[in-house]
């Protein structure tokens, strides 16, 4: 169906329904009201029919004249109009009926039928009378078949003017607008359509012809644009190449360089990671995976503090998010950090940390380059150099380095805080007689035993160290002297019960110990060790295996 019958038929079904919903609401309204005056007549002629032939009635009634009765029913049931009559006396007896009597009759009337005599009204009997409806249906019905027949004459009229008024206003301007359409799409001409008409559709099609002259322009332009576009595109294709070739060249000595560096990156044997700016592994070296024990690709994608757990040095606290602290701190690169690693395998080393920053060139974090060394076995051996040079080989306990060391700590601490420590200075007595006679295997076994015999003594802050060969010194941290003069008793009495057996003989010990107060107006440890000393000599003057107390003015 061609656009213009298409548009004709939306018109018509517009229109027409319009019509017919206007025409039978008029007819409804009209039909209805007719329907109701008829009705209100019918109602009338009721009222006036009983009321008449009850007065007419009230004699043969009174009488019981039976042919009376029928001479006035004759000529009421004379009338088209009446249903059904029943007439009956006083006693209820129906004295004459015509018509079937219905409950349903909806126009119907019961009258009393009344007599006057001797100047006295008495009820003789009652006349029933209804009337039908079915006349007003009659003419009702009639009146219908002609309003539909005026109906669809009225529908064929429209019809005929409105598909006359489109074809002259608007089918055959519209024809030429689609044949000006089609011509166009077969030969990109354009043919202008007349129309002499100064309305809406004027309108539209001089708006269409402008539109098709000015399409017709705008190809031809395109046409010269495209020509010209041709020749630049050969001219920027032939750059093109020439910079292609240049870019080949570049591209494969970026590609030799970042195999060499590749190479360089998985030879050396420091762990390298690379991270983008949220902390995700984007690579990871051999050396990498070797230390952590996963396959290559194994942690790409996952967060770098998932796979590489760092804990601090002294707290074993876990660190912050590196990644985030490197991108966000201002020198964009840490200097060597040293960390406890723990792995997924519950396995730890001590690292060497050192992050670096990617930016592009507006500043834009990319991502972090971390280097990873172990140092576990480097720092497993400086700890050990550090313990050997600050303790006893033969007894473990503190030398006299270290002794003196955390001794003018305690000192320093008593002049700041004004607390008070305490220090002993012990030898052994009667230890050169087991040397002499057991030999220095004897010897070193009794000064391991008395070590052990001394630390029960003391507290974890507390420090007890070797001095020489069978003397030695005892810190206690923050202790008065009363309290000291009682743990030197102590240990006193222990080393005094204490019995050492060498093939079969039993060796008995005892030990002097020198008392001195730690306090701010000590001058020095120096001083201090030296008066522990003198009041270990003391001890040994009176008899040893006492303790003697001397105080720093």
């Amino acid at each position: 169906m061609s656009v213009k019958k298409k548009l004709c038929w939306r018109l018509l079904g517009i229109i027409i329904p319009f019509i017919v919903f206007v025409f039978i609401a008029f007819i409804g309204v009209y039909e209805w009201v007719s329907y109701n005056v008829d009705k209100n007549k019918l109602n009338s002629k009721l009222e006036d029919l009983s009321s008449t032939y009850s007065r007419l009635l009230a004699e043969p009634v009174s009488r019981q004249n039976l042919k009376d009765i029928q001479l006035y029913n004759i000529s009421l049931i004379a009338d088209p109009d009446v249903a059904y009559v029943v007439i009956r006396n006083s006693e209820g007896d129906i004295l004459e009926k015509y018509g079937e009597v219905k409950e349903s009759t909806s126009l119907q009337r019961k009258v009393n039928i009344n007599y006057f005599n001797n100047d006295a009204i008495k009820k003789v009997g009652d006349i029933e009378l209804a009337l039908t409806t079915q006349t007003i249906f009659n003419k009702l019905v009639k009146r219908i078949k002609y309003e539909v027949f005026l109906l669809f004459s009225l529908i064929l009229v429209v019809f005929a003017a409105v598909c006359i008024a489109y074809a002259k206003t608007i089918g055959n301007p519209l024809k030429a607008l689609m044949h000006s359409i089609n011509y166009y799409k077969k030969h990109r001409k354009h043919i202008k359509v007349t129309y002499n008409k100064n309305d809406e559709l004027g309108t539209i099609i001089q708006r269409f012809n402008d539109m098709q002259e000015h399409q017709l322009k705008i190809q031809q332009e395109l046409k010269n644009q495209y020509f010209f576009l041709e020749k630049t595109v050969a001219e920027r294709t032939l750059e093109l190449e020439q910079e292609l070739a240049k870019h080949a060249e570049t591209s494969s000595k970026l590609y030799k360089e970042k195999q060499r560096a590749q190479v360089t990156i998985n030879s050396i044997s420091d762990s390298v990671i690379t991270t983008d700016e949220k902390g995700v592994i984007e690579f990871m070296n051999p050396a990498a995976h070797d230390l952590i024990s996963c396959q290559p690709g194994e942690t790409i994608g996952k967060k770098f503090s998932q796979v590489f757990q760092l804990l601090s040095i002294d707290s074993r606290d876990p660190e912050i998010d590196l990644v985030s602290w490197c991108l966000q701190s201002s020198s964009k690169h840490s200097p060597p950090v040293e960390f406890n690693l723990k792995i997924a395998s519950g396995k730890e080393f001590i690292i060497e940390l050192v992050s670096t920053g990617l930016f592009d060139v507006n500043g834009k974090a990319n991502g972090v380059v971390i280097l990873i060394r172990d140092i576990t076995k480097n720092k497993k051996h400086t700890n050990e150099l550090s313990y050997l040079a600050r303790h006893d080989m033969l007894t473990g306990l503190v030398n006299r380095r270290e002794f003196e060391t955390r001794m003018q700590n305690l000192l320093e601490d008593a002049r700041l805080s004004e607390r008070q420590h305490a220090m002993f200075y012990l030898d052994l007595d009667h230890f050169k007689i087991v040397n002499d006679e057991c030999g220095h295997a004897a010897g070193d076994k009794v000064l391991k035993l008395l070590s052990e015999e001394f630390k029960r003594h003391l507290r974890k802050e507390d420090c007890i160290g070797r001095l020489g060969g069978d003397e030695f010194g005892v810190l206690l941290v923050n202790c008065n002297i009363k309290s000291a003069q009682l743990v030197g008793e102590k240990m006193r009495h222990d080393i005094d019960t204490f019995e050492f057996q060498w093939h079969d003989k039993i060796y008995k010990l005892g030990v002097s110990i020198g008392i001195v107060a730690i306090t701010q107006h000590a001058d020095s440890i120096e001083m201090l060790i030296a008066e522990a000393d003198a009041g270990c000599y003391q001890a040994k003057q009176k008899g040893r295996n006492r303790i003697h107390l001397h105080t720093v003015n």
